[in-house]
């Protein structure tokens, strides 16, 4: 799945004491990523966990106030208590569908998650704590999110028997700039065609989209239609593997946003 990443810098507040939850766990069933969030500090900061369909990976990010800032990419470690066991990977920052407003996290392999024990997690850059929240044990929230995640996937069509099979997904190498910097976004502002559109796409064994299907319409069947056609010509993928690390057919979806037409 695809997540369009804006935004140059996050901030993120300097806390060396974890935060408390002041709510419980919220799943958004209806989101393409299961989103749960929480908040915590008296709805001060909130934590969010999604998992993308199709990716075998959480993203989890916070939403904390404050002057700080750090460039996008620099590297952060998530860090789970009690063990201390870190996940350290490049922070990311994102203006999308699973983020209301700048958020700053990371993307963690699923399963690598859901085989500890969590009470509470941190957020590192260098020696420094920048964030930490004190969660709780993950493990409802990672099944119910696992369950969301399922009816999800059959929801859109994806086969579950062709998914089972996928170990690494594919990777998008040109597609994201496809649809955001061709003619379709224009026309879908320009007619004001809704917000956002979902295509499911089949990427073959050699990256390239096979078949393109819009599973949520952009209200227009024209830019629809002109979208699949340009994904399936110049759409490029690096193809999913099975666990002999053989290349195979596999399913993906995605979703792009606009921002609405609005009169002068």
């Amino acid at each position: 799945m695809t997540w369009w990443v804006a935004a140059t810098f996050m901030q993120i507040t300097l806390s060396a004491t974890a935060l408390e939850p002041s709510g419980k766990w919220a799943i958004d069933f209806a989101s393409p990523g299961c989103v749960a969030t929480r908040p915590f500090n008296n709805g001060q900061a909130q934590l969010s966990v999604a998992t993308p369909p199709l990716e075998h990976k959480l993203v989890i990010s916070a939403n904390v106030a404050s002057p700080v800032k750090l460039p996008r990419g620099t590297t952060l470690a998530l860090v789970i208590g009690p063990g201390g066991r870190r996940f350290e990977g490049k922070a990311i920052d994102f203006n999308s569908p699973i983020a209301k407003s700048p958020e700053f996290g990371l993307y963690i392999d699923r399963d690598e998650i859901a085989q500890q024990a969590i009470a509470d997690i941190s957020f590192e850059h260098g020696k420094e704590r920048l964030a930490a929240f004190k969660t709780g044990a993950w493990n409802a929230l990672l099944k119910s999110m696992a369950e969301c995640s399922q009816d999800f996937i059959v929801s859109y069509g994806i086969d579950p028997e062709r998914e089972h099979q996928v170990e690494t997904p594919a990777v998008p190498k040109l597609v994201d700039k496809l649809l955001l910097d061709s003619r379709i976004s224009y026309d879908a502002i320009s007619q004001r065609a809704q917000s956002k559109m979902g295509l499911r796409v089949l990427i073959g064994t050699t990256g390239h989209i096979e078949q393109c299907t819009p599973v949520t319409s952009s209200g227009s069947r024209t830019i629809d239609e002109r979208a699949c056609k340009l994904l399936v010509e110049q759409g490029r993928y690096i193809p999913a593997k099975d666990r002999s690390n053989t290349a195979i057919v596999s399913e993906q979806l995605i979703f792009n946003r606009w921002l609405p037409a609005v009169d002068r």
